[in-house]
């Protein structure tokens, strides 16, 4: 938990150069330039700084490659702002790099030969590139010099010089709470936080119990034992069931340095001082202290509303409470359903479009997206939904049995047998099983699109009363039963498919076969019987297929 450090350099003869208007490019000799209208470059490779670390220091070293003290030299120094950058190979890929805009000037002295010397600190302008959503450690990156009103030159022993003195980019970061012992400032950078919302304004969470056991270690450790402690920590007390507040205070002239940034922390999970003793910057620190009541189990169990809330976007893992709730969505299954277990809930809400696969064991479920506009929810083949009830979303994918669809869209549905209910049907819905289907108080929901009953050969019946539009009825073989009663709309049998059984339709409407020519009580297609109290008018009508 202390602070990293690294040293980087440029891995071949190309990764370092300079370049000046309109057109020159050099980046095969000997030594570099900065000075007079160059545009210096060295690009550093297998940087391994993770993701979102907190740069402390970052400076560039270069080693003198003559003797020089004439003329003033000044250079703006920046990154090229990408993802892994590969070096320029001329002056306009040079030229045209973006630089990340926070830059620094540095004015050079007289250099003399063999003699190394650091740049100005870069750190901002690294920050910018590590914070990137692309970055990866062990990317590369690009330095820049470039020139700021400078009438010398000073020359820099390149990457083909004699030896290894080429340039070096030296670095240290934190990406976990740290103390300067010597300053007494706690340091906690931005990746330790845990991000509970993005945007319109970009908030943080801070567990307090997590953080003092995250001081008690750093104070524990060789470098921390001489020192004061950092905290006084009074722990719950639970009276007749109800949690009385947790108390953390920072003592003994410590204080708290937050990463800059436009960003507000939450502190949760105890009340703190914290709020005293933070090092002002853009941060806006909650603090959300009470007078003693905090939280009870029953307290925590309605803040779930019943269930646990599943969002992908959310970024946030783990079963810590608040995590499953509208203010914590957990961003997995295999989390939802450690917290729905612990909690006696059996529903997920899903506020996010989202697959489930082979992690799912959601039996018995009940699964329920925002509405069925919103929320597209897939059921991969590996998913056990066995009785799971699946509510409010656009459904599609592979059943287990005995399922109830509530107020959904239903697109390709397969090994169907269950309820559908008050839902618009667009796509195919395959029947298996042995158990009779119902799809009841339903309507065909793309007037483009006619949704397809397919009855799987044999082995179910099916009913669908008040059933609205068109529907298609194909795959039937065996003797089983459609019963069906329209408010308005059309029945299709597809006479290539439907070729036994028993089919009965009531109520307003036509049936018909893909051709659109009716189909009338009796005996249909060789073999299907069919009774026809539909309360319409013989005529042929064209259908789309």
């Amino acid at each position: 938990m202390g602070v990293s450090d690294g040293t980087f350099y440029p891995g071949t003869g190309t990764d370092d150069g300079y370049g000046n208007p309109p057109s020159t490019f050099v980046n095969s000799q000997v030594y570099g330039l900065i000075g007079t209208n160059r545009h210096a470059f060295v690009r550093f490779q297998n940087v391994t700084i993770p993701q979102d670390a907190w740069i402390q220091s970052a400076f560039v070293r270069f080693t003198a490659y003559l003797s020089d003290a004439t003329g003033a030299v000044t250079a703006t120094l920046d990154f090229a702002d990408a993802d892994n950058p590969a070096a320029p190979t001329n002056y306009s890929e040079l030229e045209g790099l973006t630089r990340t805009g926070e830059g620094v000037d540095w004015t050079l002295g007289a250099w003399v030969l063999d003699q190394t010397y650091d740049s100005q600190d870069v750190t901002d302008s690294l920050q910018v590139i590590v914070n990137r959503s692309g970055w990866n450690s062990g990317q590369s990156v690009i330095f820049l010099a470039d020139d700021n009103g400078s009438s010398a030159d000073r020359y820099w022993d390149s990457y083909e010089a004699t030896g290894s003195d080429y340039a070096q980019l030296h670095a240290t970061w934190i990406t976990d709470v740290h103390i300067d012992w010597g300053s007494k400032i706690i340091f906690v950078p931005k990746c330790y936080l845990t991000l509970i919302q993005a945007s319109p304004t970009v908030i943080y969470e801070m567990d307090l119990n997590d953080f003092r056991m995250k001081l008690k270690d750093l104070e524990d450790d060789e470098e921390g034992m001489p020192h004061l402690d950092t905290h006084r920590h009074n722990t719950e007390v639970t009276i007749q069931g109800i949690n009385f507040a947790r108390v953390i205070e920072i003592i003994n002239g410590y204080t708290i340095t937050f990463e800059d940034g436009q960003y507000a922390v939450n502190l949760v999970g105890a009340n703190s001082n914290i709020g005293d003793v933070v090092n002002v910057n853009q941060v806006s620190i909650r603090s959300n202290n009470s007078a003693g009541l905090i939280s009870s189990p029953d307290i925590e169990y309605s803040s779930f509303n019943g269930g646990v809330i599943v969002d992908v976007n959310s970024g946030i893992s783990g079963t810590l409470y608040p995590r499953g709730t509208i203010r914590m969505p957990v961003d997995n299954i295999a989390d939802a359903v450690l917290i729905a277990e612990y909690r006696g809930f059996n529903k997920i809400y899903f506020h996010s479009d989202f697959t489930l696969g082979s992690e799912s064991t959601l039996d018995s479920y009940i699964l329920e997206g925002i509405s069925r506009v919103q929320t597209d929810l897939v059921i991969g083949s590996a998913a056990s939904v066995v009785n799971a009830i699946v509510r409010d979303c656009i459904v599609s994918g592979v059943l287990d049995g005995n399922n109830s669809v509530e107020n959904c869209c239903v697109s390709d549905l397969t090994y169907f047998h269950g309820h559908i209910s008050n839902s618009g049907l667009h796509g195919t819905i395959a029947l298996q099983g042995s158990n009779d289907a119902y799809i009841v108080n339903c309507s065909q929901a793309d007037v483009d699109a006619i949704p397809v009953i397919d009855m799987g050969g044999s082995g179910q019946d099916v009913v669908i009363p008040d059933y609205s539009g068109a529907i298609r009825i194909e795959n039937l073989t065996g003797s089983n039963k459609v019963f069906i009663g329209l408010d308005a709309g059309r029945v299709i049998l597809d006479s290539s498919t439907v070729t036994s059984g028993e089919i009965r339709v009531s109520g307003v409407g036509l049936l018909v076969d893909e051709s659109g020519t009716e189909i009338t009580t009796g005996t249909w297609n060789g073999g299907v019987t069919i009774v026809n109290t539909l309360a319409g008018q013989s005529v042929t009508v064209v259908i789309g297929q």
